[in-house]
Order: structure tokens, then C-alpha cells, then sequence
């Protein structure tokens, strides 16, 4: 792997905007993608257009520490994306098992980043 997490910061700051735009400006198709066969509410609507806002939010968290150096500043940017990609492969991994073989590709997705992030994450250490 590279020294630096850079590229990888990158790669997550596109990949997690991409989801957290479409979530948010197309929630029922992006459910209806997500989770084949079920009809999203107003609810679930609501939920995925808060969960892109979020998404989004750890979007610029990525993109704006691409540059950090300082390993006291890096870390806990390193440690909370990676806090949240372990979180999204158990809930992904259980998805897919209980409700859609549709949440296996995402999950694959976040495990290998979350591999990544903890890779450099000890790095700093």
C-alpha cells in the first residue's frame, strides 16, 4: 500500500458523495435498488435523504483531511471513517442475510475499505 492514506481518502470522499447525492436526491429509486421488492414510505424516504446528508457529511470529513499529515490530526479522521465502515459491513453483511442479497456487493465494498482504514489507522499508531 501506499504511505500515504491519500488516495484512499479520495476514493471514499467520491464513493460516499456519489451514494450520499443519490440518496438523497432519488431515495425511493435508490431503496427500491437497495432493497428489491419493498415499496419505500415516507418514512424510509425520509431516513435514506437523512442518511445521504450523512453520508455526505463523511464525504467532506474524507476530502478535506486527504492532506492532513500530522499523525495527531490524521488518526481520529482515519478512526471515525473507519468506525463507521466496520458499522456499515455488519448492518450491509445482516441486510443482505435478512432482507436482500442486494446488500452483499455494498458490503464487500465497505469491508475492503475498512480493511484499508485500518491498515493506516495502525499505521499512525
Amino acid at each position: 500500500m501506499p504511505d500515504s492514506p491519500k488516495i484512499l481518502l479520495i476514493v471514499i470522499a467520491v464513493f460516499e458523495v456519489a451514494v450520499g447525492l443519490l440518496m438523497v436526491s432519488a431515495p425511493a429509486r435508490f431503496l427500491a435498488r437497495a432493497l428489491p421488492g419493498v415499496v419505500p414510505g415516507i418514512d424510509g424516504i425520509t431516513s435514506a435523504r437523512l442518511a445521504g446528508t450523512a453520508l455526505i457529511s463523511l464525504a467532506a470529513l474524507a476530502w478535506l483531511g486527504r492532506d492532513v499529515t500530522d499523525p495527531t490530526a490524521l488518526r481520529p479522521i482515519l478512526g471515525a471513517l473507519l468506525l463507521y465502515n466496520i458499522f456499515a459491513v455488519v448492518n450491509l453483511f445482516y441486510q443482505g442475510a435478512k432482507i436482500s442479497s442486494g446488500a452483499f456487493g455494498p458490503g464487500i465494498v465497505h469491508l475492503i475499505l475498512t480493511i484499508a482504514l485500518f491498515y493506516y489507522w495502525r499505521q499512525i499508531a
